[in-house]
């Protein structure tokens, strides 16, 4: 004897023939205090945790730092030698943490490893760990001739001094390149509503590489009390015009994202969002700023106050860059719990096409 299967409250009575009959209809969810699908969510949680954050925002300040090192060494000639091997220094130590973060997140090192074995363009993951392979090799290697050049290593400066720099360098701006954009389309390729309903999730990932990598080697600059106006030429606008960038992109996925982009905005994510958008604001017009407020004659005379504010400066930036990924990480946590956002985002449409003959040509 069967036993009977009990009626889904408030949806049972939906027949197959009303269900033919509007095949785009998604059933509204029930009064949270009834139990049936319709309010469970249909979407996995995302298992990353504080690891990928870290990971997102260390490979975009690494590959901000190798390009603006690169463009450096191109454009800038003898004036700018030093702004070169100070970026690919940064560039490497900000990159050694990132296969660390990323074998902790996968659980086995062994998974890295079998993710070399194939080369799947078509994985964002499979492409990435590639990318990441490549840009750790050019990146090590133009440290290494930086450092050579410095005389810091020893014997071995003289012949590692000599290496092809402007070749190695170009070689490796392609596997930058595509660390800058990487975890915007990892994020884009998932099926969570907030990541994968616009286009620019990848813009606001390469802007704010630009943005990071200037930061950080203005942070440096200025905790080794070196500063040049031509170096402050390359780096204020790439800056400034990076920051600008990020906020528009980032403007511009939330209002692409529609109704699945309120997470991103709302409760505990939005006060995180204002915070970025605040300490971005800040490093600008606050202590970062404040030798152009200075009289000349005033600002030779107070040159520690000057350089407490670039670092100041240079931190707020870094830390708006953090909070900004590591809120667009963890919203997808909440975007899963937004059950009718998910609804409406698997819908059928002409850029998606589905059941239904919806965008078929």
């Amino acid at each position: 004897m069967m036993a009977s299967q009990p009626a889904v409250s408030g949806q049972a009575s939906l027949g197959v023939s009303e269900l033919t009959a509007h095949p785009l209809r998604v059933p509204t969810a029930a009064p949270p205090t009834e139990l049936n699908y319709y309010n469970i969510p249909f979407l996995k949680h995302p298992t990353w945790k504080w690891e990928i954050a870290w990971y997102f925002f260390l490979e975009g300040v690494a590959s901000g730092c190798y390009l603006l090192g690169t463009l450096a060494g191109r454009l800038g000639g003898s004036r700018m030698r030093h702004l070169r091997n100070v970026a690919h220094e940064m560039a490497f130590l900000a990159f050694l943490p990132c296969p660390i973060l990323l074998i902790k997140d996968l659980g086995r090192p062994e998974r890295f490893y079998h993710m070399l074995r194939v080369f799947k363009p078509g994985s964002p993951m499979n492409l990435g760990s590639w990318v990441l392979s490549g840009f750790g090799g050019f990146a090590g290697i133009t440290f290494l001739q930086a450092a050579g050049e410095d005389g810091k290593l020893g014997p071995l400066s003289r012949p590692l001094s000599r290496l092809p720099v402007a070749a190695l360098e170009l070689a490796g701006v392609p596997f930058a390149l595509g660390m800058t954009g990487y975890a915007g389309a990892l994020l884009a390729g998932t099926s969570v509503p907030i990541w994968n309903q616009s286009p620019w999730l990848s813009a606001v990932f390469v802007s704010g590489a630009f943005g990071s990598g200037a930061s950080e080697l203005k942070l440096e600059l200025a905790l080794r009390n070196q500063h040049n106006s031509a170096w402050s030429g390359l780096l204020d606008p790439v800056e400034r015009g990076s920051k600008l960038l990020e906020l528009l992109f980032l403007g511009l996925h939330l209002k692409r994202s529609g109704r699945a982009g309120r997470p991103l905005w709302r409760r505990r994510r939005g006060l995180m969002l204002l915070g970025a958008l605040a300490a971005t604001v800040a490093s600008e017009l606050g202590p970062g700023r404040l030798q152009r407020l200075l009289p000349a004659k005033q600002s030779r005379q107070a040159p520690e106050r000057i350089r407490a504010g670039r670092i100041a400066g240079a931190l707020l930036a870094l830390g708006a860059a953090w909070l900004l990924r590591w809120t667009l990480v963890h919203a997808g946590g909440d975007a899963i719990e937004d059950i009718a956002a998910s609804h409406a985002a698997s819908r059928p449409s002409h850029a998606a096409p589905g059941w239904g003959g919806v965008g078929a040509q």
